[in-house]
């Protein structure tokens, strides 16, 4: 109704036009709302199509986000730069979709993601309230403390989460589909780290998760 009140706008005589700039802007902003939407709801039948399918989606999806991002459009349209990300497993067994934020990404050098992954991983929190899974069929949980389980496709092998049950869960970002915006942040577990490799950027390092390493 919007759309067709405007057209009727144009259609008047030149001197009766009410046809601006802004009111442009405005059914431009509408319209790309409605993408918007629509690239959600499509996320959420993805579960229900072939590996195949899933795998030319996802490449399809990674293009558009970043011409979006490109142009703007979702941070005109949601007021921020965070968008609807989505995530899977190797396989497939095991897809998730985060419907907010996410927050900074760190390197956990700890022995427990060195046993799990065979090397560091990076990691980001999440709230809980905005986390879905969205295909269950390969996870599996492992209780890896008294207080905090890891979850990871038992099909595939891929370490996924990480969930203490409070408010935030976090997320194995190298399992987030591209493009995610974001950047690693820190360095945790720092006296944990094995040695093998060297830590060579100058991002901040912690012992534990959060006492600050001094610089040498």
């Amino acid at each position: 109704m919007l759309v067709a009140n405007r057209l009727n706008d144009m259609e008047k005589p030149r001197s009766e036009k009410r046809y601006h700039k802004s009111e442009t802007s405005y059914v431009l902003t509408l319209t790309q709302d409605h993408i918007v939407l629509l690239a959600i709801l499509a996320g959420r039948c993805i579960a229900h199509l072939t590996v195949e399918w899933q795998s030319n989606f996802n490449k399809v999806k990674a293009g558009c986000l970043t011409v979006c991002a490109a142009l703007g459009i979702f941070k005109s349209t949601m007021g921020n730069s965070h968008t609807t990300l989505t995530g899977q497993c190797l396989c497939g067994s095991v897809q998730y979709r985060i419907d907010g934020p996410v927050g900074k990404p760190h390197a956990c050098h700890c022995g427990q993601y060195l046993r799990q992954s065979g090397h560091y991983a990076v990691s980001s929190d999440v709230q809980r309230a905005e986390f879905s899974i969205i295909q269950d069929r390969g996870l599996k949980w492992y209780d890896s403390s008294s207080f905090a389980k890891r979850g990871f496709c038992k099909e595939c092998g891929s370490a996924l989460f990480w969930d203490d049950g409070q408010d935030k869960i976090y997320i194995s970002i190298g399992s987030l589909d591209q493009p995610t915006g974001l950047q690693l942040a820190s360095h945790i577990f720092v006296n944990e780290k094995a040695d093998y490799y060297e830590i060579e950027d100058e991002l901040p390092k912690f012992a534990g998760y959060d006492t600050p390493l001094d610089k040498t």
